[in-house]
């Protein structure tokens, strides 16, 4: 999935490399004190923290399109008004 935004960010000449993977110590230490690996248990949660970050993507995506949204409605109430009104 990184490989694909990776890409699409070059495309748009937005150049980004892929974030670092960080490790979330909560779930670490959850999954040590149930007994996990170390080693698995350490790839779990910098497997949840990427997602934490992809999330994190989403949701400024999100908010960029909903005052997209926003603005363009706008513009076209005020066009409809100014024709009918």
């Amino acid at each position: 999935m990184l490989d694909v935004v990776y890409r699409r960010q070059r495309d748009v000449g937005q150049l980004k490399k892929p974030a670092m993977s960080t490790m979330n110590s909560e779930v670490y230490a959850a999954l040590i004190d149930a007994g996990a690996a170390e080693e698995k248990a350490r790839e779990a949660a910098k497997s949840v923290a990427r997602y934490d970050a992809d999330i994190a993507e989403i949701k400024a995506s999100l908010l960029l399109l909903k005052w997209m949204v926003g603005f363009t409605l706008a513009f076209v109430v005020a066009i409809t008004w100014r024709l009918f009104g």
